[in-house]
């Protein structure tokens, strides 16, 4: 199963908003990274958002994740869509 994608349930409702960083700009040191969600790169003028994944392997990390408090831990950045399901337009709402 190594190197296979797994889809799980996964219920979005108890996951906080993702901040949306962007739009890209030509000398943003991740444009031409990869988006580890749908494999393509981060193209200049792309959103994206830092998903959590966890405390890692720092100890006191760990204790305040269990705790259910606030900790610094490890995230990776995402195409905006990618990480919220959210299509990738502002809405303007013209009176």
């Amino acid at each position: 199963m190594e190197g296979d994608v797994v889809r799980v349930p996964i219920d979005m409702s108890g996951i906080p908003n993702l901040k949306k960083f962007g739009p890209k700009e030509p000398r943003h040191p991740t444009v031409g990274g990869l988006c580890l969600l749908c494999g393509e790169t981060f193209r200049i003028a792309d959103y994206t958002s830092i998903l959590p994944l966890g405390p890692g392997s720092d100890e006191d990390a760990q204790e305040l994740c269990r705790a259910g408090r606030p900790f610094h831990g490890i995230g990776m950045e995402v195409h905006w869509t990618c990480g919220t399901g959210r299509p990738n337009v502002d809405i303007v709402i013209a009176n």
